[in-house]
């Protein structure tokens, strides 16, 4: 298992715009390389793109309020 990527890939869906819409266009290229397991690739394949686009937009709210 690669938690350590898997999480370290989601942080940055979360705060790196530009990465968030790379992996909205084509999340395959955008995850390719990563060393994440199969089933860590199928769960980021399998993502709510509305919902994590939202979790986005909320954390970045969040952190410039800081």
């Amino acid at each position: 298992m690669s938690s350590a990527q898997s999480e370290y890939v989601f942080a940055r869906l979360l705060s790196d715009r530009e990465f968030l819409e790379s992996f909205i266009l084509s999340p395959a290229n955008a995850i390719g390389g990563y060393d994440l397991s199969d089933d860590e690739r199928r769960s980021f394949l399998k993502l709510d793109v509305v919902g994590l686009r939202m979790a986005a937009n909320s954390y970045r709210a969040k952190k410039n309020k800081q």
